[in-house]
Order: structure tokens, then C-alpha cells, then sequence
């Protein structure tokens, strides 16, 4: 039958590594007493696939997935390589190292008619891949195997295809992005056959980032990590002024409540609704970070003092313009006013209290936007 997945976080997953590759046998002794060449080594086995997520294929079961995250998951790394043999003429070497498991996030068939999977209002981030394995050693430094490649796909790898026609993922309205690592090469998306065959569809409303490998357009969705939000689940905020805000199309906005259970479109008068699994809403803020000092905002209307340190005209030490000295038998000033007491200082919504060069003074809070990428 088929499967549904709706409203759910996916998470913390980790696939099995392969295993290692058996040693080589030794060659057989021949007739002159010397022994024939050594076998090679067995290869380490590949890391198991689908981080998150595993379709196998099953002839008339549809995957859907809708208001879905999928987040933090990751593939194993590949098994190292079987040990190579000794022998008086030859070995044949170490085995070559496992692959590092395929699709972080998640690992789907290529084509199948009725089997597909459908990604409806998705968000695939954070996810990583399975290293290759170390290839085996050997008494012969120049026959140690080769490693293991690393795993492929790290938010979507798609498998074998078994229809000439169709495809085996069809997303939309979905996120996937700042999936794998930027220093290994990872790609956010691998599709096997393409450019011959495409297997994942691009059915509109879908950002990605930072690579084109996946469908959709390539703009940061300014990600927040995966939190409580709010709702039964955690969930994976995307940034005021990220790409996956009013990324989807009025017409496109089938699906009313977003994975917490809130309204899409969110907030009020907006028609637009957002790309991924969570719809921002009013009171949807990041969260908040002071500045470093020298770079508060003051409320206007609230000037900083200005204090003193420079001689005013007329008075001081200075010289006055005739040149002659200051009169010493001028009257002494007579004692300030008493002053009357501060109130105390209170501020406004989006405001801090905080001392600016020893007075109370009103701030304003700035906001960041928090970035995440594996």
C-alpha cells in the first residue's frame, strides 16, 4: 500500500557503516615449491542509504510527504578494504574501500509508474553523507587499495529508474537546501541519469540553496536550526527576508495549515504563501542578540549629553581678548542649585536599558538573522 507522512519532523538518523572487506587468500604452492599469486582482497561494503529516508521500490505504493522536515540526518561511511595476501611472486593487493552511504535526507527509486513520491510543502536541511572507506593494505606498498567514494545526494539521491517515462519524485512548495559539507563537494541533490532522464520535478514554489543541483530557485532561505517553534513538533524556521518567504504562488497555496498547525497564507494580508514544511506568522521573531559596544541606536529625541572638558568663553585660565590676566577680586560664583532627583528610566517595546558613557540611556534591540550550514 501506500505511504503518507504528514505534520512530522524526521530526525537525528543515522544508516549503518559498511563493512570490511575480507583478507586475500594466499596462493597455492606449485612444483618448483614457490607459491602461485595471492587472490585480492574483498571490498569494504557500501554505508547504508537514506539518511532520513529510505523508498524502496514497491510496485503501486506512492510515497506522500506533506508539511514534513526532515533534518540532521546522515548516512554511513563505507567499510575499509580487505587485507592483501603475501606471495613469492605477486599479490594482487588490498581491496579498494566501501562507498559512503547516498542521500542524507532521503534515497528514492528513479522512475516507477504509481510508485512515485510527492513532496508537498517540505523541508530538507542539515542533512550529511557517509565518507568512502580506506582501502586495504598490503605486503606490497604499491598494491594497497584504493578508498572508497564519498556518498552522493546529501538532501535527495534518486536510484535506479524502471520506466522509460516519468519520474521518481515530484516536488513542490518545498526547501531543500544547506545540505552536506561545502569543503567535501557535497551536492544537495543527485539524480543518476540526468541529462538523459529527469528524476526529480520541479512542480513550482520550491527553493534551494546553495547549488543548482536540486529543482527551484537558488536564493538562501535564511534557515533558522531545528527549534521549537511552536506546535507538537520542532521545526525549521526560514528568515524575515529569505527566500522562502511569499515564495509560493497564491493559486498554489493548497495546503491551509502549515506543519504546526497554523494558518498559510500566516500573516495578516498576506497573500503569498511560504516555501517549505512552517508558514511564518505574525510574532514569528528571530531571536534577539545585543550589539557589541559603539554600535547601539538611541530612540529619537534622546541625545547624549554633552559633557564637558572644553573652557567655556570668558572663563577658565585663558587669556581674554584685551590680554589682560582674569580680575582677582571678582565676587566668588555663588553654589549651584540643588538639583532635583531622576526619575527613573523606563523604555519602550524593542528598547533596552543600558549605561552609555556612565548615564542610562534607551537602545535600540537589534535582531540577527542565525544561518545554518552543515
Amino acid at each position: 500500500g501506500s505511504l503518507t507522512i504528514f505534520n512530522s519532523t524526521i530526525s537525528g538518523n543515522v544508516t549503518g557503516a559498511g563493512g570490511n572487506g575480507g583478507v586475500a587468500g594466499y596462493g597455492g604452492k606449485k612444483k618448483d615449491g614457490t607459491f602461485r599469486t595471492s587472490g585480492r582482497a574483498g571490498t569494504g561494503g557500501g554505508g547504508g542509504r537514506g539518511g532520513g529516508l529510505l523508498s524502496v521500490l514497491v510496485a503501486g505504493a506512492p510515497v506522500h510527504l506533506t508539511n514534513v522536515t526532515i533534518y540532521g540526518n546522515l548516512t554511513g561511511d563505507g567499510g575499509t578494504g580487505g587485507g592483501g595476501g603475501g606471495g613469492a611472486e605477486s599479490t594482487l593487493g588490498g581491496g579498494i574501500g566501501g562507498w559512503g552511504g547516498d542521500g542524507g535526507g532521503i534515497w528514492a527509486h528513479g522512475a516507477k509508474s504509481g510508485s512515485e513520491m510527492t513532496l508537498m510543502h517540505v523541508t530538507i536541511a542539515g542533512n550529511g553523507l557517509g565518507a568512502g572507506g580506506l582501502g586495504g593494505g598490503s605486503p606490497d606498498p604499491i598494491s594497497v587499495g584504493s578508498p572508497g567514494g564519498r556518498g552522493v545526494g546529501a538532501g535527495i539521491d534518486t536510484g535506479g529508474r524502471y520506466d522509460p517515462a516519468g519520474a521518481g519524485v515530484y516536488e513542490k512548495n518545498s526547501i531543500v537546501a544547506n545540505n552536506g559539507s561545502n569543503l567535501a563537494g557535497d551536492a544537495n541533490c543527485f539524480q543518476r541519469y540526468l541529462p538523459t532522464y529527469t528524476d526529480i520535478v520541479d512542480q513550482g514554489g520550491n527553493v534551494t540553496w546553495n547549488d543548482t543541483t536540486c529543482p527551484g530557485k537558488v536564493a538562501d532561505p535564511l534557515l533558522g536550526a531545528l527549534a521549537d517553534n511552536g506546535g507538537p513538533t520542532e521545526t525549521v524556521l526560514p528568515g524575515a527576508g529569505g527566500s522562502a518567504i511569499g515564495a509560493v504562488a497564491a493559486a498554489s497555496c493548497l495546503v491551509h495549515e502549515d506543519q504546526r498547525g497554523l494558518p498559510r497564507p500566516g500573516a495578516s494580508g498576506k497573500v503569498k504563501c511560504d516555501a517549505g514544511a512552517v508558514e511564518t506568522q505574525v510574532g514569528d521573531e528571530e531571536p534577539e542578540e545585543e550589539e557589541p559596544p559603539g554600535e547601539e541606536e538611541e530612540p529619537p529625541g534622546e541625545e547624549e549629553e554633552k559633557g564637558g572638558g572644553g573652557e567655556q568663553p570668558g572663563t577658565g585660565g585663558g587669556n581674554n581678548a584685551a590680554g589682560s590676566s582674569a580680575d582677582s577680586t571678582a565676587p566668588p560664583a555663588s553654589a549651584p542649585a540643588p538639583q532635583p532627583t531622576p526619575k527613573p528610566l523606563k523604555c519602550k517595546k524593542g528598547f533596552k536599558k543600558k549605561t552609555v558613557k556612565g548615564k542610562p540611556r534607551c537602545v535600540k534591540v537589534k535582531k540577527t538573522h542565525p544561518h545554518h550550514k552543515a
